[in-house]
């Protein structure tokens, strides 16, 4: 239905209706990691992803020996990601691969720790609330 004097854009929708939904941050990613950059590789000019970037910043700081990324590629896939980065030139023993899992091991042990003992102040800190009451008992 046309108004005099009035356009129909402004009938367009419900501009008063609901907003529409922010994009969560793993879309955005998602979003992002697909857009094309140009990198220089060999001196030459290449078309990749963003995310194959950072797959491939993430390899190399593995291969320089960094333990969180090396941590990162173990998570993400096992011993194939870590074979992978040998393939890149990097070697990793058998021994060095159970070094690295022992290094997980103990940060998992680790984090334990911090929780169990935040958990203990936690619960001195409510006892000693409760033994600063004045004893009522006769």
């Amino acid at each position: 239905m046309q108004f005099p004097g009035v356009s129909s854009r402004e009938f367009a929708g419900n501009p008063t209706g609901k907003k529409k939904k922010d994009e969560s941050l793993l879309e955005k990613v998602k979003k992002l990691g697909g857009e094309e950059i140009v990198v220089h590789k060999g001196g030459q000019k290449q078309v990749i992803s963003n995310l194959d970037a950072v797959a491939h910043a993430l390899l190399a700081k593995a291969q320089s020996g960094h333990i969180p990324a090396i941590k990162i590629l173990i998570d993400l896939n096992g011993e194939e990601a870590v074979m992978a980065a040998s393939a890149m030139g990097y070697d990793i023993t058998p021994a060095d691969l159970a070094v690295l899992e022992i290094e997980a091991d103990w940060q998992v042990l680790l984090e334990k720790a911090k929780l169990d003992a935040a958990a203990t102040v936690d619960e001195a800190e409510e006892g000693s609330i409760e033994d600063d009451r004045p004893d009522t008992a006769g």
